[in-house]
């Protein structure tokens, strides 16, 4: 399917420079206006307007599709209850996610994204630890904790905990006085 993809992108972007050079031939007068008129009322010029027109609408349902499940991936994490469906914004599963980073494992500078995969939810952690931390250890902890403690309080459960370390800090470095960074996007 990817291939498929990036061959109709492909053609579009060629068939869009193509137009784009005729419109810039057409006033420039390289191309008579009237030369352009009379092939495009021939069959060939209506078979290439009935052809671009089709791609056009192809190309616009992809993009229409595409924003669809664009929205549907940044929305909420949903399941379904037992009386109902259950809601949660990323906003709160991000600060949930937040708070579980710095009461159990401790870490005081990181950030958060959150995304929907097949499996569940997607946590990305970008943090930065001391230099007497273990990376290998600590992000491990992170994997770990986070997978299991958002599925038990939560029930949303969780595809995939990713942990990318930005940086390391030398010991004599401390937090800010609100008690370090917490930066949380999606």
């Amino acid at each position: 399917m990817n291939g498929f993809v990036i061959l109709v992108k492909s053609l579009f972007i060629l068939i869009l420079a193509f137009v784009g050079v005729v419109l810039i031939l057409i006033p420039v007068g390289a191309i008579p206006l009237t030369t352009l008129t009379s092939f495009l009322s021939s069959g060939g010029g209506e078979a290439v307007l009935l052809t671009f027109g089709a791609l056009m609408l192809t190309i616009g349902a992809y993009l229409l599709g595409s924003l669809y499940r664009a929205y549907n991936s940044t929305g909420y994490f949903r399941q379904e209850g037992e009386w109902g469906r259950i809601e949660l914004s990323p906003a709160a599963l991000r600060e949930f996610v937040s708070v579980i980073l710095r009461r159990e494992i401790g870490i005081d500078r990181f950030r958060v994204h959150l995304g929907h995969v097949e499996e569940g939810i997607e946590i990305r952690v970008e943090t930065t630890l001391s230099a007497d931390q273990k990376v290998a250890e600590v992000s491990r902890q992170i994997q770990e904790v986070l997978a299991t403690r958002v599925k038990e309080r939560t029930g949303v459960d969780v595809g995939r905990v990713s942990v990318l370390v930005r940086s390391i800090r030398s010991n004599d470095e401390r937090p800010d006085d609100t008690g370090g960074t917490n930066e949380t996007e999606r």
